[in-house]
């Protein structure tokens, strides 16, 4: 696949031919993707956080919000 990287004014326009994702990389590792629908996606699953404790997202804006969250949680009886 090609991409076309071009200014326009004071923006910056990533295209890309057909179909193909675009790729955010570092260190030689895929990180992140947008598909060809748009959505922003982790390349590896369950691998990637977005924010931190210490850099946080302030708000986010969406319409049918849908969260899932994965957790197990083990409670220890002991008995004495």
């Amino acid at each position: 696949g090609r991409t076309l990287l071009s200014t326009s004014g004071n923006s910056l326009q990533i295209i890309t031919a057909g179909s193909n994702p675009i790729y955010f990389r570092t260190n030689a590792t895929d990180r992140v993707l947008i598909d060809s629908s748009g959505n922003l996606t982790p390349y590896t699953d369950n691998t990637y956080d977005l924010g931190s404790s210490s850099l946080r997202w302030r708000n986010i804006f969406a319409t049918n919000i849908s969260v899932v969250i994965f957790f197990f949680t083990c409670i220890a009886h002991v008995h004495v």
